[in-house]
C-alpha cells in the first residue's frame, strides 16, 4: 500500500512538473503574441497556428482540472 502510494505520488509530480512546463510554454505564446500585435505588420492567422494554440490551451485546462485539489 505505501508502495502504491508513493508511485502516485511521483506521478503526481512528474504530471504538475509537466503543467508548468505547459504554463511556461502557454506564457511564451502570450508573450510572442503581445509582440507579434504591437508589430506594424498584419497578424496572419492560418488553421496551423489556431490548432496549435488551442491544443496547447485545451491540454493545460485538462491537466489543471485533474489535478486541481
Amino acid at each position: 500500500m505505501r508502495e502504491e502510494k508513493r508511485l502516485v505520488e511521483r506521478d503526481i509530480h512528474e504530471l504538475r512538473e509537466s503543467v508548468g512546463k505547459l504554463e511556461a510554454t502557454v506564457h511564451a505564446l502570450q508573450a510572442e503574441l503581445w509582440e507579434l500585435r504591437h508589430e506594424k505588420k498584419p497578424m496572419q492567422w492560418n488553421a496551423a497556428a489556431i490548432g496549435q494554440i488551442g491544443g496547447l490551451i485545451l491540454g493545460a485546462i485538462v491537466l489543471l482540472g485533474i489535478f486541481w485539489r
